[in-house]
Order: C-alpha cells, then sequence, then structure tokens
C-alpha cells in the first residue's frame, strides 16, 4: 500500500514541478519563447529525478555492509515513487512535440496523430524505454530478484548521475549559451561522470562480485575444514 502511495505522489510531483518551473521562467527568462520555457521545464524535471535517484544509489551503495543480503528498503520505496515519471516524460515529451510543431507553423492544421507518429520515429527508443521499463524493469527491481542484491540496484541507479549535466547541456543551448565557460566546463564534467555512472560501473559490480564469491568460497571451505578437525 505504501507503494500505491509513493506512486501517486510522484503522479503529483513530477506533473507539478514542471508546471511551477514552466510559470516561474517567465520572470527569469523574459526574452524566450514559451514552447522553450517548456523545453527547459522538461529537462529541468529531468535532473530533478535524476538527482534523486542518484542520491538514493550514492546513499546505498556506500552503506551497505553485504553486497548480496544488506537490505535497504528506500530502494524499493524510490522505484515506487520513481516510476510515475516515465509516465510523466512520455506525456511531455508528446506536449513538447505538440508546441514545437504549433510553434513552426502557427497557422497550419495540425492533427495529434502527425505529432505523435513524427515523435515516435524521432525518439523510438527512448519512448519503447519509457514503456517497457515499468512492465519490465519494476517487477524486476520489486519482485522477481527476492530482496538480494540492493548493492548492484543501487550501482545501476548512479547511471542516473550524468543526467543533470546532459540536461543543463539542452538548457544552455536553449539559452543560447553555447559559446560559453559554463556549457564548456559542464560538457567535461558529464563526459567525466558519463565514463565512471555508465561505463565503469559495471565492471566494477563484477569486481565487487568476484571479491565477494571468492570470499564467500574461502569462509565454506574453512567451515569445511574446521568441522573435519573436530571430528
Amino acid at each position: 500500500m505504501d507503494g500505491l502511495y509513493l506512486f501517486t505522489a510522484g503522479l503529483f510531483f513530477f506533473p507539478l514541478s514542471h508546471i511551477l518551473s514552466t510559470y516561474f521562467q517567465k520572470f527569469i527568462f523574459t526574452n524566450i519563447a514559451y514552447v522553450d520555457r517548456f523545453a527547459i521545464s522538461t529537462r529541468f524535471v529531468s535532473a530533478l529525478q535524476a538527482l534523486a535517484a542518484s542520491a538514493v544509489g550514492l546513499k546505498v551503495a556506500l552503506t551497505s555492509t553485504d553486497i548480496m543480503l544488506h537490505r535497504q528498503p528506500v530502494l524499493t520505496q524510490y522505484a515506487c515513487f520513481g516510476l510515475s515519471y516515465f509516465y510523466y516524460d512520455v506525456v511531455v515529451m508528446f506536449i513538447e512535440g505538440y508546441l514545437d510543431e504549433k510553434h513552426g507553423n502557427p497557422q497550419g492544421d495540425l492533427h495529434y496523430k502527425h505529432v505523435w507518429s513524427k515523435l515516435f520515429k524521432k525518439k523510438k527508443l527512448i519512448i519503447l524505454h519509457h514503456l517497457l521499463l515499468p512492465i519490465f524493469g519494476f517487477p524486476a527491481v520489486t519482485m522477481w530478484r527476492r530482496s538480494k542484491g540492493d548493492f548492484f540496484l543501487a550501482c545501476v541507479y548512479l547511471n542516473e548521475m550524468s543526467t543533470p549535466f546532459l540536461s543543463l547541456k539542452a538548457i544552455l543551448d536553449k539559452l543560447g549559451m553555447r559559446k560559453s565557460t559554463l556549457y564548456v566546463t559542464n560538457g567535461v564534467l558529464l563526459a567525466t561522470v558519463f565514463l565512471f555512472c555508465r561505463v565503469l560501473v559495471y565492471p566494477y559490480m563484477y569486481w565487487c562480485y568476484s571479491r565477494y564469491a571468492e570470499t564467500a568460497t574461502t569462509e565454506f571451505l574453512n567451515c569445511i575444514i574446521f568441522w573435519n578437525l573436530l571430528k
């Protein structure tokens, strides 16, 4: 039941954050169109979700005492909360596509089917990821792994650490700051964090498990030897 409450909270949190961000931007970025403010808000909420997931993952990864058996409920709790983000993001991508088409052709007769078709061709992998991950990924996180491997799931959450930098890159691009020092610095940080959190984290997980398996095997053999000595 707690999972349902968290999922419902996410259904309110992500859209509300987007609405508030879009509203307050008109006082900050006075010279950009609504469609651009909407797109910036999409990136802003994406960064919020990524920061939350990364914080949960980092906390669990750093405090796990047993990489297979140590249970930390915050992982499953955030999975329930973050599940709503995937549905929210598909809707927002469609609205953003519609606004973009309308902005480019204000007098044109725009059909929702055309917008969806164009959006799906352009972002097919992202849309399929957002639609299928809740179907297969959520049960895997909450049930199929049988309460084991919180450490490894936390490491997967760390993949999201590069997303805020990716979002900032898109926001700076919308603001016409591609040649700024901030844009270049963010690009370097994005490449660095991406390398560690989306590439090297997987060999690191294999290394951690190999050490864990080796230790478990050694302890098992020691128990056998000790038992034989007692006989």
